[in-house]
């Protein structure tokens, strides 16, 4: 959610049923997130900056600070320096020499060698990002060289010293940062100040060197490094540890996710513009981490309290907040970052408080489910879609909607019964219907300067008011849908031998029918005739009728665990004319079912839901 004056968040609430012992279906998960921007203190400190006698040096993995030690890319400032670095896969050492110094440093140790004499380090040399980042001053000092350390500027220097070993530090224009007393010693001042540390860092790591380079992983510049780089401002996004506890592993997953999510590509084809700050993503596994988080960034007692209950990550500044407890799996977490990410794209770029609020917040929704799909089957992710629209086009028959302009920040807030943020997300769609290219001049003429209403009447063909009104028409329309039948596509894996069941909405039927491998198209007409399965036994349940909910099942020969038969399937909800997936469920007989979000169960895979019939028939 987009916050332009203080904090705010999403109540992202679906209703769920847990039913039937034999055939079951799952509470739904439930997404939230929300976006404060720039207003009070942030909760982490921005990057030191980093020169090199006198030459700012910029690498594409930034400087930070871990236990008041402050980390540097090593290939860059080594080879700023006159080096030559090396790598050591099979021992995972980076090897640096300049002249008669040769000087290895293995990573995740507490130590380096220097002409093969050991050197303890109080912080290990960890890898981020393909870049091997190492302690700067122990390491520039093992090639003879001093670090200065300027609070106010917040800026790390190297100075190389003159060979007659004299002279002062021109770079600080401070002669008493050249001597050695304090600035060099070993009582806890070798790096930047401790007010700078980033909580947690210390467990930041990251990927190993790609295959096919020499020596350690690359800074920016470098020839060839390009390859792997998608644009300047992915190497603006830091993940960082903001809790005791968060584990090497779990920061390294995340830079992985958001690559893999391919969030930062999306937002550069989909919203003109780049990330042009630093973007810090504080990761914390505990309600109390993420309230402590919260309130470092200046948030309320009060608003703590309530964000901290109904939001899956929030946003402030450029600093985003991931509470890693309340998100269910890699979908769940990549609609987070990519919801939260959009709206940080969209400050640094001037657009986030020049557009209406319930664009902001659909273009967040739409990123957000982009990226969630990179890890869901189709048709789980259109089921979410689907879930989205028909909770919009219920809360409109209720009278709980308001127009699309009547939306606010406060409004987000404060509303209980229904999430304006999927209204907006809704409203996108159908604005955009395929033809994003719209989308993109709209937001490009508000960033170049046009007046908002002006662009959005060029770029979509009416005003932004005229356009609130028909979509209150077609969520009008949308509720008056007849329901038209349905059609599922299975497709039954090979190996498999057992029986598939359908029980209809409305009814408490069950038709269940021997199948063999092959794909199956099955019909079920909206007064509960199913078709596609061929001879079926019939079977009562003991739950009753659901009047919203197909229900697919599974039943294999074969036994699980301990020999005891086991059982599952897929949950079909209906609404407002649109069949779409809920959910899917398995257990062994007896227990109680275990719930995903999967697309195959027990050697069945469910391919698409399609509402209305077809006349294919299995094969």
């Amino acid at each position: 959610m987009h916050i332009s004056s203080r904090w705010a968040g999403s109540r992202n609430r679906l209703a769920g049923k847990v039913r039937r012992p034999g055939w079951a279906v799952a509470p739904l998960l439930v997404l939230g997130s929300c976006l404060i921007t720039p207003g009070v203190s942030q909760a982490a400190a921005d990057h030191p900056a980093l020169y090199v006698d006198g030459k700012r040096l910029t690498p594409d993995v930034p400087p930070y600070i871990v236990r008041d030690r402050v980390m540097v890319p090593l290939r860059a400032v080594a080879e700023s320096l006159g080096a030559s670095v090396s790598w050591n896969e099979t021992q995972r050492t980076a090897a640096v020499d300049r002249g008669p110094v040769h000087i290895e440093i293995p990573i995740g140790r507490n130590v380096l060698y220097k002409d093969g004499s050991e050197v303890r380090l109080d912080v290990p040399a960890e890898l981020v990002r393909d870049r091997t980042m190492v302690p700067l001053r122990a390491v520039a000092e093992a090639l003879g060289e001093q670090v200065n350390w300027d609070g106010v500027q917040q800026a790390v220097f190297i100075v190389t010293p003159p060979s007659s070993g004299t002279g002062g530090s021109p770079q600080t224009g401070d002669t008493g940062q050249t001597g050695t007393s304090g600035q060099t010693g070993t009582s806890g001042q070798s790096g930047g100040p401790g007010q700078n540390g980033s909580s947690g860092q210390s467990d930041t790591s990251g990927h190993p060197p790609t295959p096919g380079q020499s020596g350690v992983p690359a800074a920016g510049g470098g020839s060839g490094d390009d390859s792997s780089n998608p644009g300047a401002g992915m190497n603006l996004i830091d993940v960082q540890s903001a809790e005791p506890g968060v584990t090497i592993g779990q920061v390294n997953k995340i830079r992985a996710l958001l690559q893999d999510a391919g969030i930062y590509d999306r937002l550069r084809r989909d919203i003109p513009g780049d990330f042009t700050q630093p973007v810090h993503i504080h990761l914390v596994i505990t309600k109390d981490g993420f309230s402590k988080a919260l309130a470092a960034a200046g948030m309320s007692l009060e608003q703590v309290e309530t964000f901290s209950d109904i939001t899956s990550g929030a946003a402030f500044g450029n600093e985003i907040y991931l509470p890693l407890y309340a998100v269910a799996d890699d979908a769940q977490i990549a609609n987070v970052l990519a919801h939260e990410l959009t709206h940080v794209y969209l400050d640094q770029n001037g657009l986030g408080n020049r557009i209406p609020v319930w664009f902001n917040e659909g273009l967040a929704w739409h990123e957000g489910l982009a990226a969630q799909g990179k890890f869901q089957a189709p048709v789980v992710l259109d089921g979410w879609k689907k879930r989205i629209e028909a909770a919009i086009i219920d809360g409109r028959q209720k009278h709980l909607l308001g127009p699309l302009t009547g939306i606010t920040e406060d409004l987000i807030l404060h509303t209980p019964k229904y999430n304006p943020e999927w209204q907006g997300y809704v409203a996108l769609e159908h604005l955009a219907q395929g033809h994003w290219d719209r989308v993109w001049e709209y937001l490009t003429a508000v960033k170049e300067g046009t007046p908002q209403q002006l662009a959005f009447s060029r770029a979509f063909g009416r005003t932004e008011s005229a356009f609130s009104d028909e979509m209150d028409r077609w969520l009008d329309q949308q509720a008056a849908q007849p329901d038209p039948g349905a059609t599922v596509v299975l497709n039954v894996l090979p190996g498999f031998s057992g029986s598939l069941g359908v029980l209809p909405k409305g009814t408490d039927i069950w038709n269940k029918s021997r199948v063999t491998p092959g794909s199956y198209q099955v019909t079920v007409t909206s007064d509960g005739t199913i078709g596609g399965l061929g001879n079926s036994q019939i079977f009562y349940t003991v739950a009753g009728a659901d009047p919203n909910t197909m229900f697919i099942g599974v039943q294999p020969d074969a036994n699980g665990p301990g020999g005891v038969g086991q059982e599952g399937g897929f949950a079909v909800s209906y609404a407002f004319g649109r069949y779409f997936y809920q959910n899917a469920w398995s257990r062994t007989i007896g227990d109680i079912p275990s719930f995903s979000q999967t697309d195959t169960i027990l050697g069945v895979q469910l391919q698409d839901i399609q509402s209305g019939l077809s006349s294919k028939g299995s094969t």
